[in-house]
């Protein structure tokens, strides 16, 4: 992700929610080469010009007034949360040339600790699950423990997953809360972009009140 990505928050979040919303019968079903609204849906439903939209999507207007993000907010069905969250990453300065966060990595010795278990499964994750190492016992009782994996992603967008885990409607319930405790300040992490934006666009449970 480039160094403008990273900037562009507030857009990154408009496209992905705009996406989601599905057309009324009102709009042309027929030609739609992209899911959800079009741009200039979203500026006719909220009351703005369509270039003005294409601009806080595009990242070259960042200061949008409350009463505009409200009025895009309903455009796109947002609740309560999600407007809140839409308006707090508007309003955010961006830091002055934060030094990005170093790559999690595992020493050689944890490595050589966990390898050392032939009968005992681990696997050692990131602040956002990603699967940093692992011993052949864990990635043999599933693929999902192998590193490179991310647990967060998997335990919503994979169907196994149900099946290995009874609890999984408690567990996913539990990973937006779990989020919200390790984030921080941290809240533009691309790393967490990527996650909480893959979710938004492929989960339906991810996207209900119950994960919330």
């Amino acid at each position: 992700m480039t160094a403008a990505g990273d900037a562009n928050a507030l857009g990154r979040y408009l496209r992905a929610r705009r996406e989601l919303v599905q057309p009324d019968e009102a709009w042309d079903q027929g030609n739609r080469r992209v899911p959800g609204l079009r741009r200039e849906e979203v500026a006719f439903l909220a009351g703005i010009s369509s270039d003005y939209y294409n601009r806080l999507e595009q990242g070259r207007d960042r200061n949008p007034s409350e009463q505009v993000l409200r009025s895009i907010a309903r455009a796109l069905r947002l609740d309560e949360e999600a407007t809140t969250y839409l308006l707090e990453i508007a309003t955010r300065k961006s830091p002055r040339r934060k030094r990005p966060r170093r790559p999690e990595q595992v020493g050689d010795g944890l490595r050589t600790l966990i390898d050392s278990w032939p009968l005992t499964p681990a696997y050692i994750h990131g602040t956002y699950m990603d699967v940093l190492a692992a011993n052949s016992l864990a990635v043999a009782l599933s693929p999902f423990n192998a590193p490179g994996r991310n647990g967060i992603l998997a335990a919503f967008l994979e169907p196994e997953m149900r099946e290995l885990h009874q609890d999984w409607e408690d567990m996913t319930a539990r990973v937006v809360p779990y989020l919200r405790s390790v984030v921080g300040a941290g809240i533009e992490d691309p790393r967490l972009v990527e996650i909480v934006g893959e979710l938004s666009l492929r989960s339906e449970r991810f996207r209900s009140p119950a994960c919330r």
